[in-house]
């Protein structure tokens, strides 16, 4: 019955834990850039309506313009990045995985920049 659970855990939990954290990372993402992006739309409006002439108005249109280019290219690398995070984060945990279907306590690693509990 440990061996079908092991199984069960290692190749269909786990591999399911993997797509569901990337998946929520991804909207995650997402509705943050588009949270950006509705300030983003407030704040041009702002400044287009306080803009005195139509040159003005122009400039203020082509740098937010160029501010939502660049926040769509930082998006895409985020969410291109996800899948590595994951895995990355994935394959450290492997190791606690094991140990712990095999009986044995985890075996925490330490987190870079995370308090020491101990002190």
């Amino acid at each position: 019955m440990k061996k079908i659970f092991v199984w069960l855990f290692k190749e269909i939990l786990w591999p399911l834990l993997r797509e569901v954290l990337v998946d929520v990372f991804k909207q995650l993402i997402k509705e943050v850039f588009s949270q950006i992006l509705l300030l983003l739309a407030k704040w041009q409006a702002r400044d287009v309506e306080s803009a005195e002439t139509e040159a003005d108005k122009e400039s203020v249109r082509k740098k937010y313009a160029q501010r939502r280019d660049e926040l769509a290219a930082m998006s895409e690398r985020l969410l291109e990045s996800v899948d590595v995070v994951v895995s990355k984060a994935l394959a450290k945990a492997e190791a606690d995985r094991d140990a712990l279907l095999a009986g044995e306590p985890a075996k925490h690693p330490e987190i870079e920049g995370a308090p020491n509990r101990d002190a």
